[in-house]
């Protein structure tokens, strides 16, 4: 007789529960660890620097106001000589939804920018003038950034016909679509 002996069929061991939960804990702490070093080497100095060219353009033009000797509040000084104010009138945020598909709704917030002191109630009916506008606006019209530079044009135009060109730019500080 031999000494063989019949091995049974073993069920294969399965990996233990700590190597199941320890391997892709290790895994994800790997893979946070890489994107926060490519943030902290990569990306922010591109803010850092970014933030510099920003600070100087003021500097520079804070400068040449000074040397010109003209306020850098704002003041303007046209061709004919007159000197104006500009005002900045920030109008109150808009909530509404648009005409197609009507369950999409838009958060905005707008300033106006005045070549001189705004008239009582102006601000009021540009605004509801854009309200107007972007209620009758489809979702289609503002997918991309050209449907935005549309959108943008659109507001301007409306805020100088409504104000007689008093408003010379909009300015967009918020927008959401939800």
């Amino acid at each position: 007789m031999s000494d063989a002996t019949i091995i049974e069929n073993e069920e294969p061991k399965k990996p233990s529960i700590v190597v199941r939960l320890v391997l892709p804990l290790i895994l994800i702490l790997a893979s946070a660890g890489a994107g926060f070093g490519f943030a902290k080497g990569y990306v922010a100095p591109m803010f850092d620097q970014q933030a510099a060219m920003i600070k100087a353009e003021a500097k520079d033009a804070e400068a040449k106001m000074a040397m010109e000797g003209k306020d850098a509040n704002a003041e303007q000084v046209d061709s004919s000589g007159e000197e104006t104010m500009t005002s900045i009138v920030p109008l109150s945020p808009v909530v509404t939804n648009l005409a197609e598909p009507s369950d999409v709704w838009v958060r905005a917030e707008f300033s106006l920018v005045f070549d001189d002191i705004p008239e009582v109630g102006m601000p009021e009916q540009i605004q509801a003038d854009f309200v107007a506008h972007l209620r009758s606006l489809n979702l289609k019209n503002l997918e991309g950034s050209s449907g935005f530079q549309h959108l943008i044009a659109d507001l301007n135009e409306l805020a100088m016909m409504r104000s007689e060109k008093k408003v010379s730019r909009v300015l967009v500080r918020a927008f959401l679509v939800e």
